[in-house]
């Protein structure tokens, strides 16, 4: 039972990585004086609210291999966000699609620079902690080779 509340607070903490992934490519407008403190305060205030879920998830394993599940997860929420991008942007490519919604907002996701940064920020770490690592040989291995 206490794997399965572990999982469910992954997938809780992932869909925050997610969040703070998909925020990243929303622009807002220029005459917002605060726009990129603003935008980088709610992808900040996404990402603590999503830490304290995975850090629960990982308190409940006593933090032993954490680095695994910790990865996927933000692999996870990484696939995700790209996935909905790609959506996003195969939608407005549409011109059967916008002339059905004329209000559809073109420009909401178009903050390329901060979203790419961001993905392949999230991105690298998750390969990082994925990528299998060498076991380390205790003393009691050491002297078995002897």
């Amino acid at each position: 039972m206490l794997k399965v509340f572990r999982v469910a607070l992954y997938v809780v903490g992932g869909f925050f990585v997610y969040m703070v992934n998909l925020l990243s490519f929303v622009s807002l407008a220029p005459p917002n004086k605060l726009g990129v403190v603003a935008k980088l305060g709610v992808m900040a205030l996404f990402g603590v609210i999503g830490l304290l879920p995975i850090l629960a998830a990982m308190a409940t394993s006593h933090f032993r291999e954490w680095q695994v599940p910790l990865g996927a997860t933000l692999l996870s929420g990484v696939g995700v966000t790209v996935f909905m991008i790609l959506t996003f942007l195969c939608m407005t490519l549409s011109p059967e699609l916008l002339k059905s919604f004329p209000d559809f907002p073109q420009n909401a996701f178009s903050d390329y620079l901060v979203g790419g940064i961001t993905t392949a920020s999230l991105l690298v770490a998750g390969i990082a902690l994925v990528r299998p690592r060498p076991k380390l040989q205790t003393d009691a291995e050491r002297q078995v080779r002897v």
